[in-house]
């Protein structure tokens, strides 16, 4: 994110002027997000309702473990639906999960900076994909939130190396993460970097916790990976994922940053082109990534892990699967 003085200053002395930006982000959010909730069930959707239309959840829970899918979505999605089983309340579910991942987002990077923590805000309220998924009846908007603690966690033991608020906060967020999603055990070498190129003296963290910390939910990923999901080879060998290519990286570097212009005429495509690589340049001239480089190298080594992955075993590159990144990149 830029860093002008001029701003930053304005926002550090001006407590109220925060606020109300706050304010604003989050109301504008919600009023996006409620919009078009009744836009119809897409096949991936009908799936989640078919399978929380089951008699119990016992039934629901053996029945998901011909899934590729940990269960823990499919779960509270049963819950709420004891509540209302219509199409706009069930999107809600999901809209909280956002509008929760947005709040820590806006929290999370106050700490470093206030003027980031203000256009980290506006662009996670509008970018078209959050949009997307803040409202689409499936696990991607419990797994973001669930990253999104996990970073907030993972600056918080950092800070304050000596409280475990922030190694417990870290597990914990990690565990519904790979409950969630089993993607999300690829974010585990990102966020053990992030502490340590954050933390000034790396040495006063107290690493054996971090380890524990990381530990715990990935037995949970095995029991999941190993035991619960048993037709998981079955399954991924039946992806319709595509080959990965420079086009295929290209294209989802334009979804993921919402400058997509797929519906506009093709010879527009090299417009979109240089609006994308114009932002990340005005980005490395102006912008404080001297000392955010951290947020960067996470961002990188995720999408290295997806890259190599989706060579050497299953295809895997995709956008759903990318939005992990998202997070530190708009740091």
């Amino acid at each position: 994110m830029t860093n002008k003085p001029f701003f930053k200053n304005f926002l550090d002395s001006n407590h109220k002027i925060y606020s109300y930006s706050y304010l604003l982000i989050i109301t504008f959010a919600v009023i996006m997000r409620l919009q078009g909730l009744d836009k119809g069930m897409w096949i991936d959707e009908n799936f989640c309702i078919n399978m929380i239309s089951h008699q119990s959840l016992g039934e629901m829970l053996q029945k998901l473990r011909t899934d590729t899918f940990p269960p823990l979505y499919y779960i509270l999605l049963f819950l709420w639906k004891q509540i209302s089983d219509k199409e706009e309340f069930l999107r809600i579910l999901s809209l909280l999960f956002d509008l929760g991942a947005l709040i820590v987002i806006i929290q999370w990077l106050k700490q470093y900076s206030p003027l980031a923590s203000i256009l980290g805000g506006i662009f996670w309220a509008t970018n078209p994909m959050m949009l997307r998924y803040a409202q689409e009846i499936r696990a991607y908007s419990l797994l973001i939130f669930a990253i999104v603690l996990a970073f907030f966690f993972a600056s918080r033991l950092t800070l304050n190396p000596e409280k475990p608020s922030g190694y417990i906060g870290l597990s914990l967020s990690l565990t519904i993460a790979v409950s969630s999603h089993l993607v999300a055990i690829m974010l585990f070498p990102p966020i053990f970097l992030f502490i340590i190129l954050i933390h000034k003296d790396p040495k006063k963290i107290q690493w054996k916790k971090v380890i524990t910390a990381l530990l715990i939910p990935t037995v949970v990923f095995l029991l999941f990976y190993k035991f619960y999901l048993i037709t998981l080879p079955d399954e991924t060998g039946r992806w319709w994922m595509p080959s990965l290519s420079w086009q295929l990286i290209e294209s989802n570097i334009n979804y993921i940053f919402g400058l997509s212009l797929s519906s506009l005429p093709p010879y527009l495509s090299h417009i979109n082109q240089f609006i994308i690589w114009g932002f990340l340049a005005v980005l490395l001239v102006f912008g404080a990534w001297q000392q955010n480089y951290p947020f960067l190298a996470v961002a990188l080594l995720y999408w290295l892990e997806i890259i190599i992955y989706s060579i050497v075993k299953v295809p895997l590159f995709w956008y759903r699967i990318l939005i992990p990144s998202l997070i530190p990149i708009i740091s």
